[in-house]
């Protein structure tokens, strides 16, 4: 099966970087909207991303996670649905733990809500702190296609993971491209017009 990539809009992205970024020491949770692609063509397109305040915060161990407030995430989808907006998934970030960055690795639990939700795409943000003098460009890695880069104090990778299957089957998980448009945005906002 081909993999489709997947194309963010500036503010989709800037949304993404300032949740995590705002959030930093916690994790950030919430939902990122838009089209899928259309047949066996295209890409999904990220078109905004809605930050969600409500959420409890737990850990078990060295691991930390969002337990959505379920009457706020009820209300929000009735919204989602009266004004037809198209929930591709959720977003949330693995931040920096002491000296331990966080990882763009997908749980079990992740993975359980995107079966819950019916949900196709999962961004994962991981962010730790960067004292570096200048920002690193951001980039599309060619390995894992994940976007990587820097903006103000901060250095993100993202990674975008997906259900896919067609009817009837199994939808079964996979890492997609991102597009490396991503990256020109990002650096054109870092160095400036």
């Amino acid at each position: 099966m081909r993999r489709p990539r997947v194309v963010f809009s500036k503010e989709a992205l800037l949304g993404i970087v300032y949740s995590a970024g705002e959030q930093f020491r916690e994790e950030c949770y919430g939902f990122v909207f838009g089209d899928e692609p259309r047949g066996n063509r295209g890409p999904f397109s990220v078109t905004w991303v809605h930050q969600m305040g409500r959420v409890k915060r737990e850990s078990s161990g060295d691991n930390s996670f969002v337990i959505p407030d379920a009457r706020a995430q009820n209300r929000l989808k009735a919204l989602f649905e009266v004004t037809h907006a198209h929930v591709l998934g959720h977003i949330h970030s693995h931040p920096q733990k002491g000296s331990s960055t966080g990882d763009t690795s997908i749980s079990d639990s992740d993975f359980e809500r995107m079966e819950n939700w019916d949900n196709s795409l999962e961004v994962i943000v991981s962010i730790f702190s960067y004292r570096g003098r200048k920002g690193i460009p951001w980039y599309v890695l060619g390995r894992d296609r994940s976007l990587r880069g820097s903006l103000g104090r901060f250095r993100f990778c993202i990674r975008v993971y997906a259900r896919l299957g067609g009817e009837g089957k199994k939808k079964e998980l996979y890492m997609l491209p991102i597009a490396s448009s991503a990256a020109k945005i990002l650096n054109s906002i870092q160095t400036g017009p």
